[in-house]
């Protein structure tokens, strides 16, 4: 299997952990990132991180500049993250250093050069066996797009939608006529609100924030009960205002833990937590963004506290938490406090909903887990064929994760915040 991996000069939302799930996998000689990552010298913000001076970048920003497009390519994208269109401005953004991201591997000097008509020619030869399109910006749809217009066919195209909006993903569908789309994938409650899209593609749901530090390897998800004991903090809870039901929760948590306080010894952090703390937590409280996917969501029962949860934050997961089974679901401002006293009351329970959520994480929610979800749909809809060595290593990750070699049932119950 060969994967050609068009996207953003900056590693976007959720394809660096793609990735590098993949590369985890497999290895780097099996994805193709386009354009290359390495293009960006290291400066840290706020200075500015700018684009090294190539061909391909000037022949991209000029044709932006002038609005002369290749045929379907909007004159605006959206989360364009240029600054400027002159490359030499470059970008006012962090940008997380290619040499970073594939810390894991010794050999940090890796450079991945190749350039348009090397990719154009590799396509030709069918070398790849499908194409992802890493998001809807302009830099890598405009490289769809020349791409298209320099190749006889083009091998099958993956959407990777990191939370674009719905009036663009449905453009992107017709321009390009992916076979498969990856994104953030709603309740059927929310969408009943907003209105579902038509799409003329597969749909399928994946995370898009990471659960764990991608440093964690080996994968062990196998932790005693000492593991989620002997904890001094009793509730976290901290999260920004970005929306009102947000701000209602966090509210009514810090009623609860005030009322606590008051009929006995209880230790709650309310106004930010470092990793330390959160692993000395043994209940915390999460409630969705205004993306909706969070960080903390994945982290907290990573670090082995119990949560208690706005449900599946109104989004569909592969492998979702289960209510009372390894989170605690609140679905309106009332559930909040009793869903806290559920944990607080019954600590063979906590125990035991902690160690579910750890569990879970770290066998479906972890870097190569989620790229193994990735593969497995694709392996299922677009016939992929693994090499003799790439087939041992999936084999090998089945072992390491517990799966029985095949991709598990990964659907399951959601639940939204009314």
């Amino acid at each position: 299997m060969k994967i050609l991996l068009l996207d953003h000069p900056q590693f976007t939302h959720g394809t660096w952990m793609l990735y590098e799930g993949i590369v985890r996998i497999f290895g780097r000689d099996a994805i193709t990132l386009f354009p290359p990552k390495p293009c960006f010298y290291g400066l840290e913000p706020p200075k500015k991180l700018r684009l090294l001076d190539t061909r391909w970048y000037r022949d991209v920003y000029k044709s932006i500049e002038s609005k002369k497009l290749p045929n379907g390519i909007p004159p605006f994208a959206p989360g364009e993250m240029l600054t400027s269109l002159d490359p030499r401005e470059g970008f006012g953004y962090h940008i997380i250093d290619y040499n970073n991201v594939i810390s894991d591997f010794p050999d940090k000097s890796y450079q991945q050069n190749i350039d348009e008509d090397e990719v154009a020619e590799l396509i030709n030869k069918h070398y790849y066996d499908f194409i992802i399109l890493g998001n809807g910006h302009r830099v890598p749809t405009i490289a769809l797009a020349r791409l298209r217009s320099m190749c006889k066919e083009l091998p099958p195209i993956v959407y990777f939608d990191p939370g674009e909006r719905d009036e663009f993903n449905a453009h992107w569908w017709h321009v390009f006529h992916p076979n498969i789309t990856f994104k953030q994938t709603l309740t059927p409650q929310i969408m009943a609100q907003i209105g579902t899209p038509q799409v003329p593609c597969e749909m399928f749901p994946l995370p898009l924030s990471h659960p764990t530090t991608f440093h964690d390897r080996p994968i062990s998800y196998h932790r005693d009960d000492s593991f989620f004991t002997n904890r001094q903090i009793d509730v976290i809870s901290s999260f920004g205002p970005t929306w009102p039901a947000r701000t209602e929760v966090q509210h009514r948590v810090e009623q609860t833990c005030s009322k606590l306080s008051m009929v006995g010894h209880f230790n709650a952090i309310l106004n930010g937590y470092n990793a330390e703390q959160l692993s000395n937590t043994k209940i915390s409280v999460s409630m969705r963004g205004s993306g909706r996917d969070t960080e903390r969501y994945w982290e907290m029962p990573h670090r082995g506290c119990a949560m208690v949860c706005d449900g599946t934050m109104g989004c569909i997961h592969p492998f979702p938490f289960r209510d009372k089974e390894s989170a605690v679901f609140y679905r309106n401002l009332d559930e909040v406090e009793s869903s806290i006293m559920y944990l607080l009351n019954d600590e063979e329970n906590r125990i035991r909903i902690a160690k579910n959520g750890c569990q879970l994480i770290h066998k479906y929610h972890s870097i190569e887990g989620r790229a193994m979800f990735f593969i497995g749909i694709l392996k299922e809809k677009l016939g992929i064929n693994l090499t003799t060595i790439q087939a041992s290593k999936i084999q090998e990750w089945y072992d390491i994760l517990g799966w029985n070699s095949h991709l598990p049932e990964w659907r399951g119950e959601v639940s939204s915040y009314d």
